[in-house]
């Protein structure tokens, strides 16, 4: 009996070695094919584009999300291969403990896999109501170095949303309490009222600056004046911004960069 206890135990342990060779050096090159095929798939360069690189490298991975993803499978491999080997051994308490660790790893996954969806479609929706709250007439020119306020709230705002959106579905979906998932969207939408009120105080201010324009008929339709390097007919006084037209363009400027720079006005 001892002999064939022996033998069982020999064959096992071998079989469970062989299992963690082979598992090991499998997982590897599956890690790097993956790591290569999102490299040639250039997410990379779009997520370094619309900021994600800085998010890993704020938490400390200074590696890109191409390297990120296909660590997180090599390593991911490499407890499956474990519980393989822990399963063809007997241990069923490792293979309890690795089956736990396999389950928060997808967990991760899951939440990187989200949240990166999330930030590509909430870029592409900023950058669409950008498109879309531009008019077709007035072409923007940041020749004075402005920017309409509207424009850039507006698409932030948009893309944060989806961005906590995809944030929400996915602790959802790895099974987090409602209750955290509660107070996170009490937290998004007091930053969202703050974001509101400051940009609100700005147009405040350039309907305020709007009115004087008119009231002291500093600026009226119809008149030539040059602000920097520009020179134009106004076409209107807005509340936001006035309308410019030079050389055939439609220029915007905001009343709140119109008010602090020095206007020469020709009669």
């Amino acid at each position: 009996y001892k002999t064939i206890f022996d033998t069982t135990i020999n064959s096992t342990l071998a079989s469970a070695i062989v299992i963690l060779i082979v598992g090991f050096i499998v997982s590897r090159i599956f890690s790097d094919v993956i790591r290569r095929l999102l490299v040639l798939s250039n997410i990379d360069t779009y997520l370094t584009h619309v900021g994600f690189r800085r998010i890993l490298t704020a938490i400390g991975y200074n590696g890109s999300l191409s390297e990120i993803i296909a660590d997180i499978i090599k390593w991911l491999s490499y407890v499956v291969v474990l519980f393989s080997a822990a399963y063809v051994f007997g241990y069923f308490n490792v293979m309890i403990f690795l089956k736990y660790t396999i389950e928060y790893i997808t967990k991760i996954l899951i939440v990187l896999g989200v949240i990166t969806v999330g930030i590509m479609i909430g870029d592409y929706f900023k950058k669409g109501i950008i498109n879309i709250l531009r008019t077709d007439q007035a072409k923007r020119q940041d020749v004075l170095g402005s920017d309409l306020p509207t424009y850039r709230v507006a698409g932030v705002i948009a893309k944060y949303f989806v961005i906590f959106l995809s944030i929400l579905l996915s602790l959802a979906i790895i099974g987090i309490g409602i209750t955290i998932i509660y107070i996170i969207l009490n937290a998004f939408l007091l930053g969202i009222i703050l974001i509101i009120a400051l940009s609100l105080k700005d147009i405040l201010k350039s309907i305020i600056i709007s009115i004087y324009f008119q009231l002291s008929k500093v600026l009226v339709d119809n008149q030539d004046v040059r602000v920097d390097n520009v020179h134009g007919k106004i076409i209107s006084v807005g509340p936001i911004y006035t309308k410019l037209k030079e050389k055939g363009e439609i220029i915007l400027i905001p009343n709140q960069i119109l008010v602090k720079k020095i206007i020469k006005i020709k009669d």
